[in-house]
């Protein structure tokens, strides 16, 4: 079973979350609502079930400014060429509004921000695996 693993810092918080990131997929509007793309929405789904079953630590969701220094995992596919992940960094970013009232009261509390999307190759458990790394600092 997948597990958040936390890692309390005098100045923050780190945070390991094994599931494979996916990008944010533009909204689509239709006369019968606001739907979003399979993959973002399964993607969604199981941070949700993960973060539901987790006891957090305590003093969260972290209040006043943050800087956030985020890594984005994604196992690589067998036939790609390319030396990056697919999908604009900033729809990496977009996918952690599912911390919002969780791990900060909302992510309009970041006032600064780094990030990064790599791929893993050959996954070794613990060690490669694909995922979201997250250091949260309280400025």
């Amino acid at each position: 079973m997948r597990e958040i693993v936390f890692r309390r810092r005098d100045d923050g918080l780190d945070l390991w979350l094994p599931v494979e990131p996916v990008p944010a997929s533009r909204p689509r509007v239709t006369r019968w609502g606001v739907y979003y793309g399979k993959r973002y929405t399964a993607f969604r789904k199981e941070v949700s079930e993960i973060l539901g079953r987790t006891d957090l630590p305590k003093g969260l969701p972290l209040l006043g400014r943050l800087k956030v220094y985020a890594s984005f995992f994604v196992l690589k596919p067998r036939t790609s060429i390319r030396e990056w992940p697919n999908g604009d960094l900033d729809n990496y970013l977009k996918t952690l509004d599912v911390f919002n009232g969780i791990l900060w009261k909302d992510d309009d509390q970041i006032v600064e921000f780094e990030a990064v999307k790599r791929f893993v190759h050959k996954p070794v458990e613990g060690i490669s695996d694909p995922g979201i790394q997250l250091l949260i600092l309280q400025k």
